[in-house]
Protein backbone atom coordinates (compact mmCIF):
# COMPACT_ATOMS: atom_id res chain seq x y z
CA UNK A 1 0.00 0.00 0.00
CA UNK A 2 3.24 2.57 0.50
CA UNK A 3 3.56 1.83 -3.18
CA UNK A 4 0.05 2.86 -4.13
CA UNK A 5 0.43 6.38 -1.67
CA UNK A 6 3.72 7.27 -3.75
CA UNK A 7 2.10 7.08 -7.11
CA UNK A 8 -1.37 9.16 -5.69
CA UNK A 9 1.59 11.61 -4.53
CA UNK A 10 3.93 11.52 -7.20
CA UNK A 11 0.63 11.68 -9.79
CA UNK A 12 -1.10 14.64 -7.87
CA UNK A 13 -3.92 12.37 -7.54
CA UNK A 14 -6.64 14.99 -5.50
CA UNK A 15 -9.50 12.32 -6.16
CA UNK A 16 -9.81 9.87 -3.26
CA UNK A 17 -12.25 7.62 -5.31
CA UNK A 18 -13.44 7.28 -8.44
CA UNK A 19 -16.83 8.10 -9.29
CA UNK A 20 -17.17 5.63 -11.68
CA UNK A 21 -17.85 1.76 -11.26
CA UNK A 22 -14.82 -0.79 -12.33
CA UNK A 23 -16.17 -1.91 -15.34
CA UNK A 24 -17.27 1.69 -16.54
CA UNK A 25 -15.35 2.65 -19.91
CA UNK A 26 -16.01 6.46 -18.63
CA UNK A 27 -14.24 7.87 -21.50
CA UNK A 28 -14.70 11.28 -20.58
CA UNK A 29 -13.21 11.33 -17.52
CA UNK A 30 -9.61 13.04 -17.30
CA UNK A 31 -7.99 12.48 -14.21
CA UNK A 32 -6.33 9.32 -12.87
CA UNK A 33 -8.59 8.15 -9.46
CA UNK A 34 -7.79 4.96 -7.13
CA UNK A 35 -11.09 2.16 -7.12
CA UNK A 36 -11.68 1.60 -3.86
CA UNK A 37 -9.53 -1.10 -1.75
CA UNK A 38 -11.61 -4.48 -1.29
CA UNK A 39 -9.78 -6.47 1.07
CA UNK A 40 -8.23 -5.60 4.72
CA UNK A 41 -4.84 -5.31 4.48
CA UNK A 42 -4.23 -6.62 8.12
CA UNK A 43 -6.40 -9.91 7.66
CA UNK A 44 -6.59 -12.64 5.01
CA UNK A 45 -7.35 -12.24 1.42
CA UNK A 46 -10.30 -14.58 -0.33
CA UNK A 47 -9.21 -14.32 -3.73
CA UNK A 48 -12.65 -12.62 -5.86
CA UNK A 49 -13.40 -11.46 -9.47
CA UNK A 50 -10.57 -11.65 -11.86
CA UNK A 51 -7.98 -11.57 -9.14
CA UNK A 52 -6.73 -14.26 -7.11
CA UNK A 53 -4.45 -12.10 -5.27
CA UNK A 54 -4.55 -8.84 -3.28
CA UNK A 55 -4.65 -5.97 -5.42
CA UNK A 56 -5.28 -2.24 -5.98
CA UNK A 57 -6.41 -0.72 -9.28
CA UNK A 58 -6.26 2.61 -10.58
CA UNK A 59 -8.39 4.22 -13.63
CA UNK A 60 -6.28 5.88 -16.22
CA UNK A 61 -7.52 8.11 -18.71
CA UNK A 62 -5.56 7.59 -22.23
CA UNK A 63 -3.79 10.96 -22.61
CA UNK A 64 -1.98 10.02 -19.26
CA UNK A 65 -1.78 6.32 -19.85
CA UNK A 66 2.13 5.98 -20.86
CA UNK A 67 3.08 8.40 -18.21
CA UNK A 68 1.06 5.84 -15.51
CA UNK A 69 2.80 2.48 -17.25
CA UNK A 70 6.08 4.39 -17.37
CA UNK A 71 5.73 5.12 -13.41
CA UNK A 72 4.76 1.84 -12.62
CA UNK A 73 7.32 -0.01 -14.70
CA UNK A 74 9.98 1.61 -13.26
CA UNK A 75 8.39 1.23 -9.28
CA UNK A 76 6.54 -1.92 -8.72
CA UNK A 77 9.67 -3.53 -7.65
CA UNK A 78 8.97 -7.35 -7.22
CA UNK A 79 5.09 -7.11 -8.07
CA UNK A 80 2.84 -8.21 -11.00
CA UNK A 81 1.85 -5.27 -13.06
CA UNK A 82 -1.32 -5.37 -15.30
CA UNK A 83 -2.90 -2.74 -17.26
CA UNK A 84 -5.94 -3.62 -19.06
CA UNK A 85 -8.27 -1.60 -21.51
CA UNK A 86 -11.93 -1.03 -20.48
CA UNK A 87 -13.68 -1.61 -23.95
CA UNK A 88 -16.82 -3.20 -22.47
CA UNK A 89 -15.87 -6.87 -23.94
CA UNK A 90 -14.68 -7.82 -20.40
CA UNK A 91 -13.27 -11.19 -21.11
CA UNK A 92 -11.03 -9.83 -23.92
CA UNK A 93 -9.83 -6.54 -22.03
CA UNK A 94 -8.83 -9.06 -18.73
CA UNK A 95 -7.65 -11.96 -20.60
CA UNK A 96 -6.11 -11.23 -23.98
CA UNK A 97 -5.35 -7.92 -24.43
CA UNK A 98 -3.28 -6.44 -20.83
CA UNK A 99 -0.51 -5.50 -20.60
CA UNK A 100 1.78 -7.44 -18.20
CA UNK A 101 4.80 -6.66 -16.33
CA UNK A 102 6.36 -8.49 -13.22
CA UNK A 103 5.62 -12.43 -12.12
CA UNK A 104 3.38 -14.07 -13.47
CA UNK A 105 -0.72 -13.10 -12.15
CA UNK A 106 -3.45 -15.59 -12.47
CA UNK A 107 -6.56 -14.84 -13.44
CA UNK A 108 -10.00 -16.00 -13.19
CA UNK A 109 -11.37 -15.42 -16.45
CA UNK A 110 -13.95 -15.40 -17.15
CA UNK A 111 -15.78 -16.86 -13.93
CA UNK A 112 -14.54 -13.92 -11.93
CA UNK A 113 -16.19 -11.03 -14.33
CA UNK A 114 -19.57 -10.20 -13.20
CA UNK A 115 -20.91 -9.11 -16.88
CA UNK A 116 -20.05 -8.31 -20.12
CA UNK A 117 -17.99 -10.95 -21.23
CA UNK A 118 -18.58 -10.28 -24.67
CA UNK A 119 -19.44 -6.83 -24.72
CA UNK A 120 -20.66 -5.34 -26.77
CA UNK A 121 -18.35 -2.27 -26.88
CA UNK A 122 -19.36 0.31 -24.28
CA UNK A 123 -20.94 -2.12 -22.36
CA UNK A 124 -21.71 -1.35 -18.81
CA UNK A 125 -22.91 -2.47 -15.13
CA UNK A 126 -23.23 -1.84 -11.43
CA UNK A 127 -24.00 -4.04 -8.44
CA UNK A 128 -26.83 -2.47 -6.51
CA UNK A 129 -29.41 -3.07 -3.66
CA UNK A 130 -32.83 -1.71 -4.55
CA UNK A 131 -35.30 0.02 -1.49
CA UNK A 132 -38.63 0.42 -2.82
CA UNK A 133 -40.30 3.70 -2.13
CA UNK A 134 -43.50 3.16 -0.43
CA UNK A 135 -41.28 1.23 2.09
CA UNK A 136 -38.82 4.31 2.84
CA UNK A 137 -40.77 5.95 5.49
CA UNK A 138 -41.22 3.03 7.23
CA UNK A 139 -38.73 3.39 10.19
CA UNK A 140 -37.03 0.05 9.06
CA UNK A 141 -34.85 -0.67 6.03
CA UNK A 142 -36.42 -3.10 3.49
CA UNK A 143 -34.82 -4.37 -0.07
CA UNK A 144 -36.12 -6.01 -3.04
CA UNK A 145 -35.37 -9.30 -2.45
CA UNK A 146 -35.00 -12.82 -4.83
CA UNK A 147 -35.71 -16.58 -3.83
CA UNK A 148 -32.59 -18.46 -4.62
CA UNK A 149 -34.48 -21.89 -5.39
CA UNK A 150 -38.06 -20.50 -6.40
CA UNK A 151 -36.89 -17.10 -8.28
CA UNK A 152 -39.99 -15.59 -6.67
CA UNK A 153 -39.22 -11.79 -6.33
CA UNK A 154 -40.16 -9.93 -3.23
CA UNK A 155 -39.55 -7.52 -0.33
CA UNK A 156 -38.36 -8.47 2.87
CA UNK A 157 -36.43 -6.07 5.80
CA UNK A 158 -32.84 -6.33 5.11
CA UNK A 159 -29.59 -4.46 6.65
CA UNK A 160 -27.52 -2.22 3.64
CA UNK A 161 -24.43 -2.43 6.08
CA UNK A 162 -24.46 -6.59 5.74
CA UNK A 163 -26.91 -7.14 2.39
CA UNK A 164 -27.73 -10.78 1.48
CA UNK A 165 -26.27 -11.92 -1.87
CA UNK A 166 -30.19 -12.73 -2.26
CA UNK A 167 -30.81 -8.86 -2.56
CA UNK A 168 -28.30 -7.64 -4.47
CA UNK A 169 -28.58 -7.43 -8.45
CA UNK A 170 -26.49 -6.66 -11.39
CA UNK A 171 -27.80 -4.20 -13.73
CA UNK A 172 -25.95 -4.23 -17.00
CA UNK A 173 -26.73 -1.91 -19.88
CA UNK A 174 -25.89 -3.50 -23.13
CA UNK A 175 -26.72 -0.56 -24.99
CA UNK A 176 -28.42 2.60 -24.41
CA UNK A 177 -31.33 0.90 -25.20
CA UNK A 178 -31.51 -2.75 -24.16
CA UNK A 179 -30.86 -3.15 -19.98
CA UNK A 180 -31.05 -6.42 -18.06
CA UNK A 181 -31.34 -6.92 -14.21
CA UNK A 182 -29.81 -10.16 -13.10
CA UNK A 183 -29.98 -11.68 -9.57
CA UNK A 184 -26.32 -11.45 -8.06
CA UNK A 185 -26.89 -14.92 -6.71
CA UNK A 186 -26.08 -15.79 -11.16
CA UNK A 187 -22.62 -14.65 -10.51
CA UNK A 188 -21.14 -16.29 -12.44
CA UNK A 189 -23.00 -16.51 -15.85
CA UNK A 190 -25.94 -18.78 -14.55
CA UNK A 191 -28.98 -16.78 -16.82
CA UNK A 192 -31.51 -15.22 -13.81
CA UNK A 193 -32.71 -12.22 -15.14
CA UNK A 194 -35.60 -10.77 -13.15
CA UNK A 195 -38.42 -10.00 -15.61
CA UNK A 196 -42.64 -11.14 -15.22
CA UNK A 197 -42.92 -14.79 -15.30
CA UNK A 198 -45.54 -14.59 -17.42
CA UNK A 199 -42.78 -13.21 -20.38
CA UNK A 200 -46.26 -10.24 -21.25
CA UNK A 201 -46.87 -7.41 -20.33
CA UNK A 202 -49.63 -8.20 -18.25
CA UNK A 203 -50.51 -5.62 -14.88
CA UNK A 204 -50.54 -7.30 -11.74
CA UNK A 205 -48.11 -10.47 -12.79
CA UNK A 206 -45.52 -11.73 -10.78
CA UNK A 207 -42.18 -10.93 -10.94
CA UNK A 208 -39.43 -13.85 -10.90
CA UNK A 209 -35.87 -14.80 -11.79
CA UNK A 210 -36.38 -16.04 -15.97
CA UNK A 211 -33.84 -17.11 -18.37
CA UNK A 212 -31.60 -13.93 -19.68
CA UNK A 213 -32.55 -14.89 -23.40
CA UNK A 214 -36.38 -15.22 -22.90
CA UNK A 215 -37.55 -14.02 -25.77
CA UNK A 216 -34.20 -13.03 -27.35
CA UNK A 217 -35.61 -14.07 -30.47
CA UNK A 218 -39.11 -12.40 -30.03
CA UNK A 219 -40.12 -9.13 -30.78
CA UNK A 220 -41.18 -8.38 -26.77
CA UNK A 221 -38.23 -9.37 -24.50
CA UNK A 222 -39.78 -8.68 -21.00
CA UNK A 223 -36.34 -9.01 -19.26
CA UNK A 224 -35.37 -5.34 -20.69
CA UNK A 225 -35.32 -3.74 -16.96
CA UNK A 226 -33.37 -1.13 -15.85
CA UNK A 227 -33.59 1.77 -12.71
CA UNK A 228 -35.29 5.42 -14.08
CA UNK A 229 -33.98 7.88 -11.64
CA UNK A 230 -36.67 10.23 -12.77
CA UNK A 231 -39.10 8.00 -11.39
CA UNK A 232 -37.22 6.29 -8.90
CA UNK A 233 -38.80 2.75 -10.15
CA UNK A 234 -37.40 0.13 -12.36
CA UNK A 235 -38.87 0.08 -15.78
CA UNK A 236 -39.66 -2.49 -18.03
CA UNK A 237 -38.50 -1.28 -21.08
CA UNK A 238 -40.38 -3.45 -23.18
CA UNK A 239 -43.84 -2.85 -22.02
CA UNK A 240 -44.29 1.17 -22.41
CA UNK A 241 -45.54 2.89 -19.17
CA UNK A 242 -45.23 -0.42 -17.13
CA UNK A 243 -42.63 -0.64 -13.83
CA UNK A 244 -42.22 -2.91 -11.24
CA UNK A 245 -43.77 -2.42 -7.82
CA UNK A 246 -44.68 -3.68 -4.66
CA UNK A 247 -48.03 -5.63 -3.99
CA UNK A 248 -49.00 -4.20 -0.43
CA UNK A 249 -51.36 -7.59 0.51
CA UNK A 250 -48.34 -9.91 -0.13
CA UNK A 251 -45.39 -8.13 -0.66
CA UNK A 252 -44.48 -9.60 -3.89
CA UNK A 253 -42.87 -7.72 -6.73
CA UNK A 254 -45.93 -7.26 -9.87
CA UNK A 255 -46.08 -5.37 -13.02
CA UNK A 256 -47.90 -2.11 -12.38
CA UNK A 257 -48.17 1.34 -13.97
CA UNK A 258 -45.44 3.53 -13.37
CA UNK A 259 -45.90 5.80 -10.86
CA UNK A 260 -48.02 3.43 -8.64
CA UNK A 261 -46.81 2.49 -5.56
Amino acid sequence: LALRDMFISDMNIQIEVCPMGHLEPAQSYDQICPFPLEYDADGPYAGTGPFDLPNFSFFVPEDLLNQAVQWWTQNKGPYSMLTHPNSGCQDWDHGTWPLRAGPEMTLNVPQGLACCHSGPSGCTCYVALFIPINYSDSGDTYCIYSDADSGAMSVIECDIEDSPATSLFTTTNYTSNFSQMESFLSYPREDRCVAPSTATCEEGAPLALMSCTEGDDAALNTTRLSYNVGLSMITIDACAGLCVAVDSTTNNLIVAACGSE
